[in-house]
């Protein structure tokens, strides 16, 4: 009876065994399948941000970057606003600084005011009159225009015609591109960083290029 008993014993602990060696090699194929996946899956998602050129992302565009750095070094600034308010004058005195500063470039692409469809399409988007809207716009422009000095930098002023999507900072290889809400409130937007060489600086370029075409300068 003993021996029948600790014939079973034996058994049930062989077969505890067996079933907890395949559980054991099932988990540990299971797990590095996962973690190579996980790995493959990082090396796309990093191969994707290098080919992007993104250097930074975040969602507060006038404390993100080091302006006064960038400002202070930029050869060729290209702007596309809507009006820009906050960031004009946060910006200013080194906008100033860079408009005296001989062979430096600066463009800034600003709503058409004389487009009707333009100024009815911004003014719904951003909240407010259709002559508030083109007051902001005009206020921006003369900003820019008192930037613009004998023997300083060239300053180029264009309305250009047609809604905006984002907001564009090119400060010579550097570009930042920040999104728009949806939303009448002011919230925070997402801000791309990125440098010259990537598949964003590339679409940066085209898109300039497509709206100098379209411009007219003021």
């Amino acid at each position: 009876m003993l021996e029948g008993t600790w014939r079973v014993f034996v058994s049930s602990v062989g077969a505890l065994f067996t079933v907890s060696g395949v559980l054991g090699g099932a988990w540990q194929f299971q797990g590095r399948r996962a973690f190579k996946e996980e790995i493959l899956e990082t090396t796309r998602v990093a191969r994707d941000v290098i080919s992007s050129g993104l250097v930074g992302v975040g969602t507060s565009y006038l404390h993100d970057l080091n302006w006064r750095d960038l400002l202070g070094k930029v050869k060729h600034l290209d702007l596309l606003l809507a009006y820009g308010d906050t960031w004009r004058r946060s910006n200013i005195h080194e906008l100033r600084k860079l408009g005296r500063k001989k062979g430096r470039k600066i463009c800034i692409f600003l709503p058409d005011v004389a487009d009707a469809q333009t100024v009815e399409t911004l003014s719904w988007r951003f909240g407010m009159t259709q002559d508030e809207l083109i007051g902001k716009i005009e206020e921006a422009r003369q900003d820019y225009e008192l930037i613009r000095v004998s023997k300083g930098a060239t300053v180029r002023i264009y309305y250009y015609p047609g809604d905006r999507y984002f907001s564009l900072y090119r400060l010579d290889q550097r570009a930042v591109l920040t999104l728009y809400s949806h939303g009448r409130d002011r919230r925070p937007v997402p801000t791309l960083i990125f440098d010259v060489g990537g598949s964003l600086y590339k679409f940066v370029e085209e898109e300039l290029e497509d709206i100098l075409r379209r411009s007219r300068a003021v």
